[in-house]
């Protein structure tokens, strides 16, 4: 029988992706967002609501059996920022309120999308893994660390199979988050025919720890499918890039484009991250993001 799985926020940038993941790994996929995606992927079946609104989740999980749920919804860092209290409701409560009906309705796992912004802006001098302390130090990573704290509770109380994965900055093509949009346009906009500017607002020493979506995708498709799962808590594996490197790759890539970098510093997570856990648990390789990027620009270029 085909395992039936529950995405949270299936109809977001990451959440798209891991639809698309996992219906293609043959699994029946379920999506739960406040709206449809109009790119949503055929074969998903979308269910509209709230998970902050308990009483409104009950026919879904009555509807169907799920085997496993990927909790992707949330406010976004910028959001939850502006709003801490409709970040507590969502991100807090409607964790709350998932992991229970996952455990009234005995789904057998729940995998949680953590930031790395649980650690803070801590600069070692190796890559933090996860035994690093957690340090957030906005709203947003202080919602995961609590949600992370909630699910090895239920660990504890209730025999519940929660693990949650740390994510990096996930960049894609694809992607409708107004407050940095330079994070989808730096590969939709990679094969741009005429010349376009992208404009990141931080400095050009300032180093982030990426990771491309469909990569994201896949290491949850590997946490849904595995008989096992060692650990509770998994980093996703991710390059760090200095803007200043990344600006002089692209430009030279695809003349038309220019990077104008602002003078921002980064803050609320660290530089570098160890995914070795997750790479050495399930024999995991990340395509490097330079062939990432050469492949978009002859996908875009129609070569």
């Amino acid at each position: 029988m085909q395992k039936t799985i529950l995405v949270t926020g299936g109809e977001g940038f990451i959440g798209r992706a891991v639809c698309r993941t996992l219906l293609s790994s043959g699994l029946v996929v379920v999506s739960l967002d406040l709206v449809s995606h109009p790119d949503r992927t055929e074969g998903v079946k979308f269910y509209q609501g709230n998970i902050s609104d308990k009483a409104s989740l009950l026919t879904l999980f009555q509807e169907n059996k799920f085997n496993c749920i990927i909790h992707l919804a949330s406010l976004l860092n910028s959001a939850s920022r502006n709003n801490p209290v409709n970040a507590t409701k969502v991100n807090i409560m409607g964790s709350l309120h998932l992991m229970e009906l996952a455990r009234d309705y005995q789904v057998a796992r729940f995998i949680y999308g953590s930031s790395i912004s649980i650690y803070g802006s801590c600069q070692p001098s190796e890559a933090v893994s996860e035994t690093h302390p957690t340090l957030p130090e906005d709203v947003y990573g202080a919602c995961k660390y609590y949600v992370e704290t909630l699910g090895r509770s239920f660990n504890q109380q209730y025999g519940f199979n929660f693990v949650a994965l740390r994510i990096a900055t996930a960049l894609g093509a694809g992607s409708i988050v107004t407050s940095s949009p330079w994070r989808a346009e730096l590969f939709g906009k990679v094969g741009a025919n005429t010349p376009f500017d992208i404009h990141i607002p931080y400095g050009a020493g300032e180093r982030f720890p990426f990771v491309y979506v469909e990569e994201v995708a896949a290491m949850l498709e590997r946490l849904v499918n595995a008989e096992q799962i060692r650990h509770e808590v998994y980093n996703t594996p991710a390059e760090t890039w200095e803007l200043g490197t990344l600006k002089l790759f692209l430009e030279q890539l695809n003349p038309n484009l220019t990077i104008t970098l602002g003078d921002t510093v980064v803050t609320g997570f660290p530089a570098m991250i160890s995914g070795e856990v997750l790479r050495q648990e399930f024999a995991y390789t990340p395509v490097p993001l330079k062939e990432r990027w050469l492949k978009q620009l002859e996908v875009l270029q129609g070569k």
